[in-house]
């Protein structure tokens, strides 16, 4: 795989503008993507989901615990190395810009500040596999953050709807992610399968609130009874 900045130097301060280090050891890390997973799977209830660049997989802990079947990708050896083990066989080297697209169809493809780090060209391509990947995409790339080294590709989200519009996708206005993720997050969907995803992953919506309430209440007691909250 080609030459990259994303090593353990790049996650231990230089990949945000604060330096804070990207490691589970920083609370808000896992608090935030713990939150992410939460609403994830209340809002969109999906039984699969599929993370390109998924750093050192806390995403794809977070919703595997909530029991959601997810799987990542990033293109650090280095990241991919810190992902808790247990978590590490859903987790693989691969390039966003590269990778093949698999014969599984996943209910999410997910893409959190990852795009701007690909050339147009790549950046172009990663988002034609990720609509082969699923009918619908969660992905947030910063539209405004220049100064980062490795942001090569900042844009303006309507550079982004115009993309995903060319591989028959539009955003969609029933979901807000940009509370939980920040102002650039969007949530895209197939057009043409806009009612059956939608139906379907509505109806598991009843069962996945009971569900994934449960275990927040049962992680809650965990703490408060003394319990560490990471594995």
């Amino acid at each position: 795989m080609a030459e990259h900045p994303y090593n353990e130097k790049y996650y231990a301060g230089s990949c945000n503008k604060n330096g804070v280090p990207y490691d589970r050891s920083v609370p808000q890390w896992l608090e935030f993507f713990r939150s992410l997973a939460g609403h994830i799977a209340l809002k969109i209830a999906p039984r699969t989901t599929f993370e390109i660049g998924c750093a050192k997989g806390f995403l794809v802990e977070s919703l595997r615990d909530l029991g959601v079947q997810a799987e990542g990708i990033d293109i650090s050896e280095y990241a991919i190395s810190q992902v808790r083990p247990d978590i590490k066989p859903f987790c693989r080297v691969s390039s966003a810009g590269q990778f093949s697209p698999s014969l599984k169809h996943y209910d999410l493809v997910i893409s959190i500040e990852v795009i701007e780090h690909l050339a147009p060209e790549q950046g172009r391509l990663a988002i034609g596999r990720m609509c082969e990947l699923s009918d619908t995409v969660l992905v947030s790339s910063t539209s405004d953050d220049f100064e980062e080294p490795t942001h090569i590709n900042v844009q303006p989200n309507r550079y982004w709807r115009d993309l995903f519009a060319e591989n028959g996708f539009a955003e969609d206005p029933r979901f807000n992610f940009k509370k939980t993720i920040g102002k650039d997050a969007m949530l895209f969907r197939r057009k043409t399968g806009w009612t059956g995803s939608w139906l379907k992953m509505q109806a598991r919506k009843p069962f996945c609130a009971a569900f994934y309430s449960s275990i927040v209440r049962r992680a809650a007691a965990k703490l408060r009874g003394g319990a560490c909250a990471d594995k």
